[in-house]
């Protein structure tokens, strides 16, 4: 047989902070008579051992006492409850400072910051592409990256910072073509086929039409040589 969960005649709510300790008020059959102004209209009692609280704010931060009588008892039995309360993250905005960008060599820092007083409390950074997946690169708010042109297969990836806290996150993505902009020209000239020049295509038909007069006078030289020799031949005949 289960033990049976009696009502408690009375509650007392007390909350500490950091600033100040204070009794909110108390709750009796379901109704609740405040006392801090700080909770006015916001305090539910649930018949139970149980209050509620509502339209949270990180100012209601803090220890909550709840001390409570149940029948056929003379002694208040007391709960603890600690609440950190915390507010969504903003979107981080990420900058770059470029050290050094060359067709060879690209080094540069980038930052994720937030506004002040923003609530975040950590900074995690992935790079990588929806083709081969996000992997960690590191955390903190800010980091060094140095790039060779013998990875120009991370010219189409990108860095994503994600700030977070316990109760939300949010990220933003900076792409490392955007950073390595002489880099990524050296690579499009690279992958880029080569036309022919009108200039090349002039000296290639020069060329051509030299070599096919110095052919025709070629063949006709061999030929004049030919014809002697045979009207030679013939008159030797005679």
């Amino acid at each position: 047989m289960e033990p049976v969960e009696f009502a408690p005649e009375d509650t007392t709510i007390r909350w500490k902070s950091q600033e100040k300790y204070q009794e909110i008020g108390f709750c009796r059959r379901k109704l609740f008579s405040g006392i801090s102004p700080q909770f006015n209209n916001r305090v539910d009692c649930n018949g139970d051992t149980r209050v509620t609280i509502r339209n949270l704010s990180r100012a209601d931060s803090g220890l909550y006492i709840l001390s409570y009588t149940l029948p056929c008892k003379v002694k208040k039995d007391v709960k603890y409850h600690d609440l950190t309360v915390y507010e969504p993250v903003p979107a981080p905005h990420v900058e770059k400072e470029v050290e050094g960008n060359s067709a060879t060599w690209c080094n540069f820092t980038l930052y994720c910051s937030v506004p002040a007083n923003s609530p975040v409390e950590w900074y995690h950074w992935q790079k990588g592409n929806n083709e081969t997946g996000y992997r960690h690169y590191m955390n903190g708010p800010s980091i060094q990256v140095s790039l060779h042109s013998q990875s120009l297969g991370t010219l189409d990836e990108e860095f994503i910072c994600t700030v977070y806290n316990p109760a939300n996150q949010k990220s933003t993505s900076i792409h490392i073509k955007d950073i390595c902009t002489l880099m990524a020209d050296s690579s499009i000239h690279l992958n880029k086929p080569q036309r022919p020049s009108q200039l090349d295509e002039s000296i290639f038909i020069t060329c051509s039409t030299i070599a096919f007069v110095i052919l025709a006078v070629i063949t006709i030289i061999v030929v004049n040589g030919i014809g002697k020799h045979l009207s030679n031949g013939l008159s030797s005949l005679k």
